[in-house]
């Protein structure tokens, strides 16, 4: 099913059986707002009311998208991959918070942007996998000016869980942590590009094995630097893939690592 509009009100309820839904802007530029009030309005709730298997938001139209509170229970009937993509020049997706709400469920995700996506709330994954990718047209050069272009950056005390794989790139770009970051993940963690954690004295934490033990790689790729600036930095995983060339690097503080599984020999 693939709708095309500049606002929808959806007072009804859509179904695509097991087949796919995309839900994109009609005119170039339109911001995009899924729990937030923008031009192109999706409510919470009126998520509640599609069931299909995949829901693609976006792709080519809408410059900005903004989400703000969403509950596994409005994305209940959602299966495979909830895709949010803002890929077109200059498109941005930013998470944030709501009222007193500082996270947001989904069942599995993909989080796709040409110039960057911003969290300033938590994000969870109930049913699978978590993907982020900050540049997805692969290109040092981006529309959006401003700190945040061609970057995933983490707000302070943001965590990421992934029930099942965690990834996070941003080819020509980087990663920021404004603070204390925790990812973990059920299955796994890649690290595909520079991580960077800007303020001294806030920890970094990975657990890439936090639910059924014994599957969860940690991951950080070929000639790649995960860098706290005097933080320590926890790694909690079945096993740990430090890839040619890759570093971490903590500064004066200490890097822990454990095993995730009791006994589990290092």
């Amino acid at each position: 099913m693939i709708i095309t509009a500049d606002d929808m009100d959806m007072l009804g309820f859509m179904t695509s059986g097991t087949a796919p839904t995309k839900i994109s802007c009609y005119s170039d530029g339109r911001t995009l707002g899924i729990g937030s009030s923008k031009s192109f309005y999706i409510e919470s709730n009126e998520l509640q009311h599609i069931t299909t298997n995949g829901l693609w938001l976006e792709g080519s139209k809408c410059a900005y998208v903004e989400v703000k509170k969403i509950s596994d229970l409005n994305t209940q009937y959602i299966d495979g991959i909830f895709t949010i993509a803002a890929t077109r020049d200059e498109g941005y997706v930013d998470f944030k918070v709501t009222g007193t709400s500082t996270s947001t469920t989904f069942n599995e995700i993909a989080v796709q942007a040409d110039a960057g996506i911003h969290f300033a709330i938590s994000l969870t994954t109930t049913a699978g996998s978590l993907y982020l990718d900050g540049d997805y047209d692969d290109s040092a050069t981006s529309d959006l000016s401003g700190d945040y272009a061609n970057k995933i950056e983490f707000e302070d005390g943001v965590t990421m869980t992934a029930k099942e794989l965690l990834t996070l790139e941003v080819t020509q770009g980087s990663m920021q942590a404004a603070g204390t970051l925790s990812l973990r993940a059920g299955t796994g963690i890649v690290i595909q590009n520079n991580l960077i954690q800007s303020v001294p004295g806030s920890d970094m934490v990975f657990d890439s094995d936090y639910e059924i033990y014994g599957d969860g790689t940690f991951t950080l790729t070929d000639n790649k630097v995960i860098y706290s600036i005097n933080s320590d930095i926890y790694v909690t995983a079945w096993d740990i893939d430090i890839q040619e060339d890759a570093q971490v690097n903590c500064g004066t503080q200490s890097i822990m690592i454990h095993g995730s599984q009791s006994g589990q020999t290092i």
